[in-house]
């Protein structure tokens, strides 16, 4: 603790070390007594956020995380974290009584401040964990429902019209595009709709001077998005920023992603020709890797420029990576978008269409679970592991018990 603000180790850094962790913060927080200097511990909170310019606070992670994606040049915010600050504030005001509307609310305006501006809100549709500014975006799904679940404590707490309106905003794009966490092949859910690529770009008449990967929306309500590519300087490099790797007189290596949301394009001054690898599923992966079958296509000229369409082999990719079993020898996420799904099916008052949609993912990847084949040793974390992990942060905590929950969900859904 310094200066009323915890740190925290983290299990990627080194031994003795601590670090301001938003996510942590939140949950010190939440777990604090009436009879604590709460109002203190909230001051130091603050003075730990940066102030926007619509009156919200938004925390960010400090550039000391290996995380894959908080290897770029960009502090990150993280809906996860600041979801929990605003819960934990949002469950010390219902405990405690301390008039911390204006507070939670600032807090709030931080979680909804717009993607594009640097915030964690997507199009008013999708709460981003980890959000990429060097890419499209990414939605990592166990990050947006525990930011669902805190805001939907906030909005029962408080009635904030423009926080209802969010969630079920939300909500709505989470029923429609839950289909995009599925892998066909598994069975499992998916971790995120989004997964990195390198590729490698051949020039037919010299360096190319000028590339750009350009993503069209395939979302109604998403805008087209465009990044020049170039050699990003920074002591550690994430393969999840596009940019270029290394560059040679006959080709030039590049990071490129593959979503669900976006059609991706590799544009070039100069007629080119690129090879990349599909990538193969791993149950220990958390990205497509260096196998599967090599890709080569060439680039067609469109109003001067050459074009090469990297998702027209879209069937053949990994737009976002199964679920795997590594994070303590479990599939612990798959059973989080379970848990977390039957949570909002239990607590969240939402039209019949959206209920439906959720509880059909639900029961799938429930299903899996059940019928998964585990000759390889491969386990998945249980519900009650999950749901005792939500009601200790204080995430949901209308049922400690899996099948009364369980119950429940299904119940809402007759």
């Amino acid at each position: 603790m310094i200066d009323d603000v915890p740190f925290h180790p983290y299990w990627q850094g080194e031994i003795g070390k601590y670090a301001f962790h938003p996510m942590g913060l939140g949950g010190f927080l939440s777990h604090l007594d009436c009879d604590e200097p709460v109002a203190r511990y909230i001051d130091a909170a603050m003075g730990m956020a940066h102030k926007l310019p619509n009156g919200g606070l938004l925390w960010y992670y400090p550039d000391n995380y290996k995380l894959n994606r908080f290897l770029g040049p960009d502090l990150s915010p993280s809906a996860v974290g600041q979801s929990q600050i605003l819960g934990a504030i949002t469950s010390l005001d219902k405990r405690c009584r301390l008039s911390l509307s204006k507070i939670a609310r600032r807090v709030f305006l931080g979680l909804s401040y717009d993607y594009y501006k640097g915030g964690v809100n997507l199009e008013n549709k999708a709460l981003l964990e980890i959000p990429l500014f060097h890419s499209a975006p990414e939605i990592i799904l166990n990050g947006w429902l525990h930011a669902l679940l805190n805001l939907r404590n906030y909005v029962e707490q408080y009635q904030d019209p423009q926080a209802k309106e969010l969630l079920y905003s939300n909500l709505k794009f989470l029923a429609e595009s839950l289909g995009n966490f599925h892998d066909e092949k598994t069975g499992l859910s998916l971790y995120s709709d989004l997964s990195p690529y390198r590729v490698r770009v051949y020039h037919k008449s010299g360096i190319s001077s000028h590339l750009t990967a350009f993503y069209k929306a395939r979302i109604k309500g998403f805008d087209d998005l465009a990044f020049d590519l170039k050699v990003i300087q920074h002591k550690t490099r994430s393969p999840y920023d596009n940019q270029i790797i290394r560059q040679t007189k006959s080709f030039t290596d590049v990071w490129i992603s593959c979503s669900k949301n976006y059609e991706t394009y590799l544009v070039s001054d100069v007629p080119i020709r690129v090879r990349f690898y599909t990538g193969e599923y791993s149950p220990h992966r958390s990205a497509p890797g260096k196998g599967g079958e090599r890709i080569e296509l060439e680039s067609t000229e469109v109003d001067g420029y050459h074009v090469v369409h990297i998702t027209a082999v879209r069937d053949k990719l990994f737009c976002g990576y199964p679920t795997n079993f590594s994070k303590m020898g479990e599939n612990y996420y798959h059973t989080y978008h379970v848990v977390a799904l039957a949570a909002l099916l239990a607590s969240v008052d939402m039209p019949s269409k959206m209920r439906a949609s959720l509880k059909v993912w639900m029961e799938k990847w429930i299903n899996t679970i059940e019928t998964f084949n585990s000759s390889q040793g491969l386990v998945f974390s249980s519900y009650e592991k999950i749901l005792r992990d939500l009601n200790a942060h204080e995430v949901f905590t209308f049922y400690d018990d899996w099948e009364t929950l369980l119950r429940m969900a299904r119940e809402t859904c007759r």
